[in-house]
C-alpha cells in the first residue's frame, strides 16, 4: 500500500513536467507553421503586386513558384488610371484556395497551377472590350487572434505552479528523508532531460541552457538535503563538524556538471560561473581544515596566488584573444579573483605572523603585477596605479599586523617604515606610471603618519620624542620631493611641514608657554623677513603667508595673555617683541601689495595697549590714560600718512577701525565726553587729507569728516539728553541743517545720495530706539512722525535708491510698539494710525501718484512705498482688529488704497477688482446689521455673487473670464452644500434645491450644459443626501444586482453599435 502511494504521488509529481515539456514541443511546432505560413503568405503577396488581368488572346506565363499562373505582357495595363491597387494591405489566399470575382464581372477562378480562364465574357460591356472586371474585394486585414499554443503554454504553467503548491503544502510532509533526496535528485534529472530535449530536437539554445544550470545547481541542493536530512550521519551534517566536506562533495559535482556543459555552452556568463565555482571549492578546502580566520585568510591567499601565477602563464605563453575557449577569460577571472581575496585579507583583522604573512603575500603579488603593467601606457597605466595602491594598503597592514604596536611610539615608527619602503621603491629604476603611483600612495602614507604624531600626542598628553623625530622624517621626505620637482604644491606643502615641525620643536622645549609663543613669532617673522632677503628654492607665496599668519597667531596669543594675565615686566616684553616682530612682517608685506599698506596701524594697535597696561597696572603714577596714548597712537599715523602720501595710505577703514576700538574702549568705560577728541582729531585729519586729492577720494574725506561731526555732535548730547531718541534727533537736525545750507549750492549728485543715506540711516536709528524705549520716549513721537514725513518726501522726491521703502517699512511696526510696549488702548492707536494713513497719503496723492516714471529707477518707475506697503499693514490690522467696528473700517480704508491704483490705466481693472474684493469682505466684517441664522450664509454670498457678475463688466467677455466665474460660482454652490450637510436643517437643503433649480431651467432653457450638470447634479446629490437614511435601509445585494445589470446593459449596447 505504502508503494502504491509512492508511485502515484510520483506520477502526480512528474505529470505536470511532462505536460510541460508537451506544450513547449507544440508551441515550438504551431510557431513553426506559423512562420510558414507567414512565409507563403509573403511570397503570394509579391505575386499578386505583379498580377494583372489579361486581354482574351494575351498569352499566359509558367507558373509561378507559389502555384499561381500570372498573365504576360501587361505593362500597358498597369499604367492604365483603371488599374486596381493591389499595395492597399489586401490579405492573400493561402495556397489552395479560391477565389470567385462577383458575377457583373465575371468569376475567374484561382488554383495551383492553372491558367486563368475566363468564365463570362458575355458580360463584359461591348464597347470596352479589353477593359477587365474589378478584382473581386478582400477583406482588410484583422488583428491577429491569441495563438491556441500561448494559451496552452500559459494555462499549463499555471497548472504547473498550483500541482507544485498543492504538493509542497499536503505531500512533502508524509515523505520519508530518502525519498525526499531522491526527489531533488530527479528534479535535477529532470532539468537535464528538458535541457536536452531544448537543446537536441526544439534547438532553443537559451532554453536549454537555463535548464541545464538549473540542474546542475539542483544538484547542490541534493547534496545539501543529503547533509539537512542527516543521512550520513550528524558529522556530515549542515552545522557538523564536516559540514565543509559535505558542502565541498556538493561544490565538486556541480563543478563537475557545470565543466561538462562547456562543450556546449561557451557563453562568458558561463565561463565565468564554472571559474567562479573553483574559488568556492578552494574555500570550502581550506575550511575544511578548520584552520580559524586567520589561517583561512592566508589560504586563499595562496590559492590567489597560484590563479595569478597560472593566469601570468598562460598570457606570456599566448595573447589573450588567442586562448582557446574559457581560457579566454581566465586572465580576467584572477585579477576578479586576486581583487576579492584582497579585500578579504584586509576585512579579517588580527595580529601575528600568519595574517601578515597573508598580507604581505598579497602585497608581494600586487607589486608585481603592478610594476609588469607600469611599463605600458594608457589602461594599463591605470591599473598598474590600482595595483601599487592595493600594495601600499597590504604592506602597511602587514606591518602594522606583524609589529602589533602596544604603544603609540610603536605606531608612529610602524607606519614610518611603511613610509621609507614607499619611498625607496619610489626612487628605484620603475616606471613612470609605478613612481606616479608610489609617490601618490606615499602622500597617503605621510597623511597617516601626521595624523599619527598629532592623535600620539593627543594620547600621551604631550609632545614626545618619538613625533618629534616622525614628523622631521616627514618633513625630510616632503623635502626631498619638493627639491626633486619644484612645482608650488610641492613647495606651499614644504612650507606647511616645516612650520609644523618647527612648531613641534618649539613647544617641545622645556620652557615655559610665553617663551614658546615668543620664540615662535620671532622665529616665523625671521623665517618670512630671511626668505625676502635670501633667495631660497623652495619659497612660495603660501609658504609666506602661512609663517605670517603663525606669526600673527603668535604674537596675539601672547599679547592675550600678556594683556589679560596678571601682568610683569617680562611678559609684557615678550608681548612687544613679539608685536614688534609681526609689524615687521606686515610692513615688509605692505611694500609688496599696494592694498596691505594700511594694515600696518592695525598691527602695531597692540603696542599702545601694552602701554596702556603697563601705565594702569603697573606704574600708575603718571596720571595718564588710556585715550590720551591712543590719541596719540592715531596722530602719529596720520602725521606720517600727511608728510609721505606715497608711503601708505591708512583711508577710511583703518581709521574706523581704530575709531571704534577706541570707541569701545573709552566710550563704555571711561565717560561718552572722551571720545570727542577722537572725533575732531579725525574730522580735521580726513579735512586736510582731502586736499589735493582727485574728485572721487576726496568726496569720501569729506563724508567721512562728516560722519565724524555728526558722531562728535551726538557724543556732545550726552551731558544735555537722556534719552537715546532726543540725541539721534538732534543729528538729524544738524544734517538737515547741512543738508539746507549745501542745497543752496547746488551740490552734486554723489553729495544727495550721501545725504539721502544719512537721512535714512539716522531716521531708523531713531526709530530703533524709539522701540527700544519705555515710556519717556513717547512724548518724542509728533517729533518722529514730523521727520518722518520730512525724511520719506526727501528720499522719495529726490532719491534714486529706493530708501524711502526703509523709512516706510521701519515706520509701519509704530502701531503694533505702541500697543504692546507702550500698552496704549487698542482703540486709540487704531484711531491715530488710520488718522495719520489717510491724512499723509492723501497729501501725497494731492502732488503724486502712486507709481511715478523715472528713469533713475531700474524697472522705469518710482514706487510711493509707504502706500504700497499700507494695504498688506491695514489687512493685518483688520485681522488683529479689536472690534468688528475697527475691521470695517480697516477694510473700508484698504478700498481706499487699492482705488490709489485706478489712476493708473494698466492697473485699472486690477485696482477696481481688488477694490470689489475688500468691499465684499467689508460686507461680511459690518457690524450694523445682524442676520438671522437661517439665511445668514445665503445673504452673505448674495453680494459675492453680484461681484463675480461684475468681474465680467470690469474684464470683459472670455474664456478665461467665464472658466472663473464658474469657478467662483461653483464655490459659493459649494459653500450652500456644505452648509446644507453640516447644519442637516431641512430648510438649508430646501433653499440650496431651490438655487439649483432656479439655475437649471435657464441653464437648459439656453443650452448652457456646463451649469446645467453642475446645478442638476448638486441638487440630485442633496436630494440623495437628505435621503440617506432610506438608501442604507436597502440590501448590499441589490445594489450589486444593480451594477451587474448595469454593466450587462452597457456590454449589450456596445455590441449593438458594432454591429
Amino acid at each position: 500500500m505504502g508503494m502504491t502511494i509512492v508511485i502515484l504521488l510520483l506520477l502526480y509529481l512528474a505529470l505536470p513536467f511532462a505536460e510541460l515539456a508537451a506544450i513547449i514541443v507544440l508551441a515550438v511546432l504551431n510557431g513553426q507553421k506559423k512562420r510558414r505560413i507567414d512565409e507563403l503568405n509573403r511570397e503570394l503577396a509579391a505575386i499578386r503586386a505583379e498580377a494583372v488581368w489579361r486581354p482574351e488572346n494575351a498569352p499566359v506565363s509558367s507558373e509561378a513558384e507559389s502555384g499561381f499562373a500570372v498573365p504576360r505582357d501587361s505593362g500597358d495595363w498597369l499604367n492604365s488610371p483603371s488599374a486596381p491597387d493591389f499595395a492597399q494591405g489586401f490579405p492573400l489566399p493561402a495556397a489552395e484556395e479560391t477565389l470567385s470575382a462577383p458575377a457583373s464581372c465575371g468569376a475567374v477562378t484561382y488554383g495551383p497551377a492553372q491558367d486563368w480562364v475566363e468564365t463570362e465574357r458575355a458580360a463584359q460591356a461591348p464597347t470596352q472590350p479589353d477593359t477587365p472586371p474589378a478584382p473581386a474585394p478582400i477583406r482588410p486585414d484583422t488583428p491577429p487572434a491569441i495563438r491556441q499554443g500561448t494559451v496552452a503554454l500559459v494555462v499549463g504553467v499555471v497548472f504547473v505552479i498550483l500541482a507544485g503548491l498543492i504538493f509542497a503544502t499536503t505531500a512533502w510532509r508524509i515523505l520519508p528523508d530518502l525519498f525526499k533526496v531522491v526527489l531533488v535528485m530527479a528534479f535535477s534529472g529532470i532539468f537535464f532531460g528538458a535541457s536536452a530535449i531544448a537543446d537536441h530536437r526544439l534547438h532553443i539554445r537559451a532554453t536549454s541552457k537555463a535548464f541545464y544550470i538549473l540542474g546542475s545547481i539542483f544538484l547542490f541542493v541534493a547534496v545539501l538535503a543529503v547533509g539537512f536530512f542527516r543521512l550520513f550521519g550528524p558529522e556530515f551534517s549542515l552545522t557538523g563538524r564536516h559540514r565543509y566536506l559535505l558542502l565541498l562533495a556538493g561544490t565538486v559535482f556541480t563543478e563537475l556538471a557545470l565543466f561538462a556543459g562547456l562543450r556546449k555552452f561557451t557563453e562568458t556568463v558561463y565561463a565565468g560561473c564554472c571559474l567562479s565555482g573553483l574559488t568556492v571549492a578552494a574555500a570550502l578546502l581550506t575550511a575544511s581544515f578548520h584552520p580559524g580566520r586567520l589561517g583561512f585568510a592566508l589560504g586563499l591567499a595562496c590559492y590567489g596566488l597560484l590563479v595569478t601565477g597560472a593566469a601570468q602563464f598562460l598570457m606570456r605563453r599566448k595573447t589573450e584573444s588567442a586562448l582557446p575557449g574559457i581560457l579566454r577569460i581566465f586572465p580576467m577571472f584572477a585579477t576578479i579573483n586576486l581583487w576579492g581575496i584582497s579585500a578579504l585579507v584586509l576585512i579579517v583583522l588580527g595580529t601575528g605572523v600568519t595574517t601578515a604573512a597573508a598580507a604581505f603575500l598579497m602585497a608581494g603579488v600586487h607589486l608585481f603585477l603592478g610594476l609588469g603593467l607600469g611599463r605600458n601606457g594608457g589602461d594599463s597605466g591605470e591599473m598598474c596605479q590600482a595595483y601599487l595602491a592595493m600594495f601600499s594598503v597590504q604592506l602597511l597592514a602587514g606591518l602594522w599586523r606583524l609589529v602589533a604596536p602596544e604603544t603609540a611610539a610603536a605606531g608612529l615608527y610602524t607606519v614610518a617604515a611603511g613610509l621609507v619602503i614607499l619611498a625607496l621603491l619610489e626612487r628605484g629604476p620603475v616606471n613612470s606610471a609605478a613612481r606616479e603611483a608610489l609617490r601618490l600612495m606615499g602622500g597617503v602614507a605621510g597623511l597617516l603618519l601626521f595624523c599619527g604624531i598629532l592623535l600620539a600626542g593627543i594620547a600621551d598628553g604631550g609632545l614626545t620624542a618619538h613625533g618629534f623625530i616622525c614628523m622631521g622624517l616627514l618633513t625630510l621626505d616632503i623635502t626631498l620631493e619638493a627639491l626633486k620637482f619644484r612645482n608650488e604644491a610641492l613647495n606651499g606643502l614644504h612650507s606647511l611641514m616645516t612650520a609644523a615641525f618647527l612648531n613641534y620643536g618649539i613647544f617641545y622645549l622645556p620652557l615655559s608657554l610665553n617663551r614658546h609663543l615668543l620664540i615662535a613669532a620671532l622665529v616665523f617673522s625671521g623665517l618670512y623677513l630671511l626668505g625676502r632677503r635670501i633667495k631660497y628654492p623652495l619659497a612660495s607665496p603660501a609658504g609666506e603667508l602661512l609663517f605670517t599668519v603663525l606669526a600673527f597667531g603668535d604674537a596675539a596669543l601672547l599679547f592675550t595673555r600678556a594683556v589679560m594675565g596678571a601682568g610683569s615686566g617680562s611678559r609684557y616684553l615678550m608681548a612687544a617683541a613679539a608685536v614688534l616682530a609681526f609689524s615687521a612682517t606686515v610692513e615688509s608685506w605692505t611694500r609688496r601689495v599696494e592694498p596691505l599698506r594700511q594694515a600696518l596701524p592695525l598691527a602695531a594697535l597692540g603696542l599702545p595697549v601694552l602701554a596702556v597696561s603697563i601705565l594702569e597696572v603697573n606704574l600708575g603714577i603718571f596720571g595718564i590714560g588710556c585715550e590720551e596714548l591712543f590719541l596719540a597712537y592715531l596722530m602719529i599715523f596720520m602725521v606720517w600718512d600727511i608728510l609721505k602720501r606715497d608711503r601708505m595710505q591708512i583711508g577710511l577703514g583703518v581709521l574706523g577701525a581704530c575709531l571704534g576700538a577706541a570707541y569701545f574702549l573709552i566710550h563704555y568705560f571711561r565717560g561718552q565726553a572722551v571720545a570727542q577728541p577722537f572725533y575732531l582729531v579725525s574730522a580735521a585729519y580726513l579735512v586736510v587729507r582731502s586736499r589735493g586729492q582727485e574728485q572721487r577720494a576726496r568726496a569720501i574725506s569729506v563724508y567721512g569728516a562728516w560722519v565724524l561731526a555728526l558722531a562728535g555732535v551726538h557724543t556732545a548730547c550726552y551731558p544735555y539728553l537722556a534719552l537715546s531718541v532726543q540725541r539721534r534727533l538732534v543729528v538729524l537736525a544738524v544734517l538737515a541743517a547741512e543738508y539746507l545750507l549745501l542745497r543752496m549750492r547746488k551740490p552734486a549728485q554723489e553729495m544727495e545720495g550721501f545725504f539721502q543715506i544719512g537721512f535714512a540711516v539716522i531716521y531708523i536709528a531713531v526709530m530703533l530706539g524709539f522701540y527700544r524705549g519705555t515710556g519717556p520716549e513717547l512724548a518724542c513721537l509728533p517729533v518722529c512722525l514730523a521727520a518722518f514725513a520730512a525724511v520719506y518726501v526727501l528720499t522719495y522726491r529726490t532719491g534714486g535708491l529706493n530708501l524711502h521703502l526703509l523709512t516706510a517699512a521701519v515706520t509701519l511696526w509704530l502701531p503694533a510698539a505702541l500697543i504692546g510696549r507702550y500698552q496704549i488702548g487698542e482703540e486709540r492707536v487704531y484711531g491715530a494710525t488710520l488718522a495719520f494713513l489717510l491724512v499723509f497719503g492723501g497729501l501725497l496723492r494731492a502732488k503724486w501718484r502712486i507709481l511715478e516714471p523715472d528713469e533713475r529707477q531700474k524697472p522705469g518707475v518710482r514706487a510711493d512705498w509707504f502706500c504700497v506697503l499700507a494695504t498688506p499693514a491695514l489687512l493685518v490690522m483688520a485681522i488683529a482688529a479689536p472690534g468688528r467696528e475697527w475691521r470695517f473700517a480697516c477694510i473700508l480704508a484698504g478700498i481706499a488704497c487699492a482705488l490709489q491704483y485706478a489712476a493708473l490705466k494698466p492697473l485699472r481693472r486690477a485696482a477696481f477688482t481688488a477694490a470689489g474684493t475688500l468691499a465684499v469682505l467689508a460686507f461680511w466684517a459690518q457690524p450694523f446689521i445682524t442676520w438671522p441664522e437661517l439665511i445668514r450664509l445665503e445673504i452673505s454670498l448674495i453680494p459675492a455673487a453680484v461681484y463675480i457678475r461684475s468681474l465680467e463688466a470690469v474684464w470683459g467677455k472670455s474664456r478665461w473670464m467665464y472658466n472663473l466665474q464658474t469657478a467662483l460660482y461653483g464655490l459659493c454652490l459649494l459653500a450652500l452644500t456644505l452648509d446644507a450637510f453640516a447644519t442637516n436643517r431641512l430648510a438649508d437643503a430646501l433653499i440650496l434645491e431651490g438655487v439649483c433649480l432656479a439655475v437649471l431651467v435657464p441653464s437648459c432653457a439656453g443650452k448652457c450644459r456646463r451649469w446645467a450638470f453642475i446645478s442638476g447634479g448638486t441638487a440630485l446629490g442633496v436630494a440623495l443626501y437628505v435621503t440617506r437614511s432610506f438608501w442604507l435601509s436597502i440590501s448590499w445585494w441589490v445594489y450589486l444586482l444593480a451594477a451587474g445589470i448595469g454593466l450587462i446593459l452597457f456590454a449589450a449596447r456596445n455590441e449593438m453599435k458594432k454591429r
